[in-house]
């Protein structure tokens, strides 16, 4: 909620997750959680969350669930501070 958002609750900070798994894979996001390093995607450091293999998968199936939401063409929410163009 202090950073990224989903289903466009939450901060702006980080790129919306609802479609994360469209947008990204299971691999990427599954290596992000599992990492044991702070993941630093253009230079933001994300929290180290270290989950294990099960618990990944548990993310990441809720992930799949969340996803097939229907959001009427607004997939995503660009935070202002972003430095991504679109």
């Amino acid at each position: 909620m202090g950073c990224h958002t989903i289903l466009g609750e939450g901060a702006y900070y980080a790129p919306e997750l609802t479609k994360v798994i469209d947008r990204r894979g299971d691999a990427y996001v599954k290596a992000v959680l599992m990492s044991k390093e702070p993941w630093q995607p253009r230079g933001r450091k994300m929290v180290a969350y270290a989950m294990s293999d099960a618990d990944a998968e548990a993310v990441i199936a809720y992930f799949k669930w969340i996803g097939k939401i229907d959001l009427n063409g607004f997939d995503r929410v660009v935070s202002p501070l972003s430095k991504a163009k679109n």
